[in-house]
């Protein structure tokens, strides 16, 4: 890691204590989170999440009518699944929120994950739609169910 770089991923209650083998000067440090900036930062990228949804849900559509199932696919992973990862990262784990399936299986619940897996393993176009309609519908049933001072609450004591 290079001493000028600005994002030294340092902040420990995101991305782990790391195992330090020579600092010299002492630069790996833990650098504190302001966890109300931190809350304004997911409740920004809630509302982006709920404007941009369903401008793209119709590219997964539209390319599943014209029979192009892999632009489909990648379309449902891009603009479907990953924003339901999100909020769901948003709901269960904030400071993770943006880590995509990274640690998954370590921070969701297993019946979450579950569904997850059946929604990320599709087996052709038809499957594929039914997947988008399924998953449309949690994003929206997540999204209403978030709560910000719970999720004020996971980022003041992240072992609550």
């Amino acid at each position: 890691m290079k001493r000028s770089s600005r994002d030294k991923f340092l902040q420990f209650k995101i991305h782990g204590r790391p195992l330090i083998h020579f600092d010299k000067i002492g630069v790996v440090k833990d650098e504190p989170i302001d966890p109300e900036f931190f809350l304004k930062k997911i409740e920004a990228r809630l509302e982006n999440l709920k404007i941009t949804f369903p401008l793209f849900r119709v590219l997964t559509l539209k390319e599943i009518n014209r029979g192009n199932d892999v632009e489909a696919l990648s379309y449902y992973v891009s603009y479907t699944y990953r924003p339901l990862l999100e909020v769901l990262r948003i709901k269960y784990c904030p400071y993770h929120y943006n880590f995509f399936t990274t640690y998954i299986y370590y921070e969701l619940p297993p019946e979450i994950v579950k569904h997850l897996h059946k929604l990320y393993f599709v087996a052709n176009a038809s499957e594929l739609h039914k997947c988008q309609v399924e998953a449309e519908a949690w994003f929206w049933e997540v999204v209403k169910s978030i709560n910000l001072d719970e999720v004020r609450l996971k980022i003041s004591n992240p072992n609550a």
